[in-house]
């Protein structure tokens, strides 16, 4: 599973409080290259989230839609990543996140903010990311971070954005690393 060892199956992994699943957990390390040091590594994502998926992990659905949204370790399909979020729905992504599952709200935030399955409204997403943000959530610490530096849901907040990406950064987000890392290079909220 690649040089990481232990942190898989180690109850410090930042998202164990949020996943017991350890595939997912395998995927959201590629993902968001928790604690790596080879980084994010789309491609090694996918086959754990399409297994996920199949399990009937519906936020595993917006994480392939995002990836295939985004071209990120596969060609672009927004096709493609809607039919990925169709499926997430149908697997009530909604009701989890309802429900207080973190993963969940951040992905329905993914949904609101693409508008793929539902009306597009970043104020929804917002507000779902915010949820799990509030949870202590590192992946929605770093989206939060993410609209306070661009000023989307938030009025523009340099130093604000900072608050938020050190919080993931200290859960070993690799994003929210190299997001501080672009802060400091342009002096933003420094």
């Amino acid at each position: 599973q690649s040089t990481w060892g232990a942190l898989f199956i180690s109850e410090k992994h930042p998202m164990k409080p949020f996943c017991s699943n350890k595939d997912f957990l395998t995927a959201l390390t590629y993902l968001y290259g928790f604690g790596s040091r080879e980084g994010v590594q789309y491609q090694k994502a996918i086959p754990y989230l399409e297994k996920c998926l199949e399990q009937g992990i519906g936020s595993c659905g917006v994480f392939l839609g995002k990836i295939t949204k985004e071209g990120l370790g596969r060609n672009i399909s927004i096709e493609e990543a809607k039919e990925y979020v169709k499926k997430a729905i149908e697997l009530n992504l909604q009701e989890n996140a309802e429900n207080g599952d973190s993963i969940s709200q951040i992905c329905c935030g993914y949904v609101y903010e693409w508008g793929y399955g539902v009306e597009k409204n970043e104020s929804i997403a917002t507000k779902w990311f915010q949820k799990a943000c509030d949870q202590g959530n590192p992946i929605a610490e770093n989206v939060i971070g993410v609209k306070y530096h661009n000023g989307e849901g938030f009025e523009q907040n340099f130093q604000l954005a900072m608050k938020w990406y050190l919080k993931a950064a200290e859960k070993r987000v690799a994003h929210a690393e190299c997001n501080i890392g672009v802060m400091y290079e342009y002096g933003q909220g420094v």
